[in-house]
Order: structure tokens, then C-alpha cells, then sequence
């Protein structure tokens, strides 16, 4: 009926013999309909490309991305450099501004940015602090102090949520705020500055699904998202324009990130942390916690169905049927099987 219309894309994956599709979603809260959205992941099989003689993918840092990591590690697919796209690519963007570019970062060495990480109270540590006291606030006044005596104007790149508040905290004569989606966005190449605090983050449920596919850990699974947003980002700056002789000026989140394009930019210099943001009071390092299989969403209802399904064996077992209990069997072998699948999760 109607009620089901909602489900026609995910059927429509599911019978695409090109896809792979997994149910992410708690498998006993679908059953008994208390999940308002259905959490399905599925991966473009490599031998869907068969029929082509040739396939090319273009993509900056495509070794970063999504597919590479698991057409690689799912599939074994190796890929090659295209000979005939590189004779057209006259310059290596890592590598020909040498010392031009320096970099630096926001953040305490020892904090991740993150969305949940700017909502912080900037003085406490506490989760949502106060409107105009957030780690995100503090850090756009302070870096708003830097930018009235640079040189020239600045790219101001946020989350959308913080667009306003950074309209509000930066002189607008020397700052200009761009998309938080900033790919394709061409209009300022001339502009050698540029701070980006924008962070793009798989939801939950998609990030435990890649570390499983993956078998990487969660840090490896958030920055292949991340670092995606903060290099569109920069690249809307003069590190654009071939012919540019200028310094350029990026300021990005995190150490983490700052070290990484550290690495990818040859040559490139280090300014460090450009703020005064101290690591989050309130915030101790926090121990590894053991994940108990018992605790996990889900384990009661389905260690009793399996007890559930052995008993029904023992009974018809005893009652001496064999049509009783080849049939129990079959159900406890798929309860079982739905069980161990569940676990594979962890």
C-alpha cells in the first residue's frame, strides 16, 4: 500500500544486480516498527563496469575517497594512472608553490574538530554551552582579531549553521563568508587567505558500517569525510591560479588536518596554532571502554529468541514428530544465523 511507497528506492537498489545492499538499521526495531527512518548501505559493484573497455575516474584526492578504500579493500580492484589524461598536466598543484604556502590551525594540538566539539562551552568543556560562549564563537572572535591585520581579503568557510554568526563577528570589508559546500566555487581565486571551520561527518550508523566493511579504525573512517570539505575549501583561494607569486595563508580546524596538508603541500610552512583556544576543561582524557556484547542495543531480545527457538526443538523432540522438528531446527538455524549476523556488527 501507500504506507510501503516510502521503501521503493531501497527496493529498487536491492534488485539492481549492480548494488550490494546491507540493512545498517537495528533489525529487531524495523521488525517490530519502531524506527521512523531505515538505515540501508549499499556499494556500486566494480564488475558493473565490465561491458566498458575502459573506465576512467577523475577526482581530487581520489586515493582518499570512499570508493577507492573499498573497491580496494572489498573488491581487490587495482587501479592505474591514466597515460593519456597525465600528457595534459602540465603541474603537480602538492608541489609547485613550494614555501607560499603556510598553514596553521585553531584548535588545541591535543582537540578534533568536530560539530559536537564546537558546540562545546568554550570555558567549561561542557556539551552545549550557552549561545555566544561555544568553543566555535570564541574561536571566530579571536580569529576575527587576527584577520583585521592581515593583508588583503579573507575566505571565511563554515558549517551553515555558523555562517551568520561569522557574518557578525568578522569586519565584512575584510572577510567574505563562502558556501559550505565549496566545490566548483570559482569566484574568489585571487584571494590568498583563508580559515576554514567546516566539518562534514558520516552519521553514526554510517561510520560503525565502513569500520566494519573497512576494518579500519573510526578516526581513519571521520577524516575520509573531513579532510574532503577543508581541501575543496582552500582550493577556492589563490592556490587556484597557476600564475599567482603570492604568499598563501590557510588556517584549518585541527592539528590533525594542519599536519596532513603539511604532508601534501611540499615545502609548505607552519604557523601553528593561530588562536589562544585551550584544551576543553572538564575534558579528561577518557579510557578506552570495552564494549560488552550485553550492552548493545538489541542483545536481550536476540539471545531470547534464540532460547526461544531451542526450546521449541527440545519439545519437538520430544513429542517424537519429525516433521515437528526438522521444522524447529530450520528456525532456530535461521534465529542463529540472524543472531551471528547481528554480532558481526560489533
Amino acid at each position: 500500500g501507500g504506507r510501503y511507497s516510502a521503501l521503493k528506492p531501497i527496493a529498487a537498489m536491492v534488485n539492481d544486480p549492480a548494488t550490494h545492499c546491507e540493512l545498517v538499521s537495528n533489525y529487531t526495531k524495523l521488525m517490530n516498527n519502531e524506527l521512523q527512518t531505515i538505515q540501508v548501505a549499499s556499494t556500486i559493484s566494480p564488475e558493473a563496469f565490465n561491458k566498458f573497455p575502459k573506465v576512467t575516474i577523475m577526482s581530487a584526492l581520489f586515493e582518499e575517497t570512499a570508493l577507492y578504500i573499498v573497491w580496494r579493500k572489498t573488491y581487490g580492484v587495482t587501479f592505474e594512472a591514466d597515460t593519456e589524461i597525465a600528457k595534459y598536466i602540465d603541474r603537480d598543484p602538492h608541489t609547485c608553490w613550494g614555501n607560499k604556502v603556510h598553514i596553521g590551525y585553531i584548535l588545541h594540538p591535543e582537540d578534533s574538530v568536530s560539530v559536537s566539539l564546537w558546540k562545546r562551552d568554550y570555558q567549561t568543556g561542557e556539551r552545549d554551552g550557552d549561545a555566544g560562549g561555544t568553543v566555535i564563537q570564541e574561536a571566530l572572535i579571536q580569529l576575527s582579531t587576527l584577520v583585521s591585520g592581515w593583508t588583503g581579503k579573507t575566505l571565511i568557510h563554515t558549517n551553515n549553521a555558523h555562517t551568520a554568526m561569522a557574518e557578525r563577528t568578522f569586519d565584512q570589508d575584510k572577510a567574505v563568508s563562502i558556501p559550505a559546500d565549496a566545490r566548483g566555487f570559482n569566484e574568489h581565486k585571487g584571494v590568498h587567505n583563508i580559515i576554514s571551520t567546516g566539518v562534514t561527518h558520516p552519521n553514526q550508523s554510517q561510520a560503525v558500517w565502513l569500520q566494519r566493511v573497512l576494518g579500519i579504525p573510526s578516526e581513519a573512517v571521520y577524516r575520509m569525510f573531513r579532510i574532503h570539505t577543508t581541501y575543496q575549501a582552500i582550493n577556492r583561494t589563490s592556490l587556484r591560479d597557476p600564475a599567482s607569486t603570492a604568499n598563501k595563508l590557510l588556517i584549518v580546524g585541527d592539528k590533525a588536518t594542519h599536519d596532513w596538508l603539511l604532508t601534501l603541500y611540499k615545502d609548505s610552512c607552519s604557523i601553528g596554532q593561530v588562536t589562544k583556544l585551550h584544551r576543553m576543561a572538564g575534558r579528561k582524557p577518557r579510557k578506552a571502554k570495552v564494549e560488552r556484547l550485553s550492552d548493545r542495543d538489541g542483545y536481550i531480545e536476540r539471545r531470547e529468541g534464540v532460547k526461544v527457538a531451542k526450546r521449541r526443538l527440545a519439545r519437538a523432540q520430544a513429542s517424537g514428530d519429525t516433521s515437528k522438528v526438522e521444522g524447529a531446527r530450520t528456525q532456530l538455524k535461521e534465529v542463529e544465523d540472524a543472531y551471528q549476523y547481528w554480532r558481526s556488527f560489533g
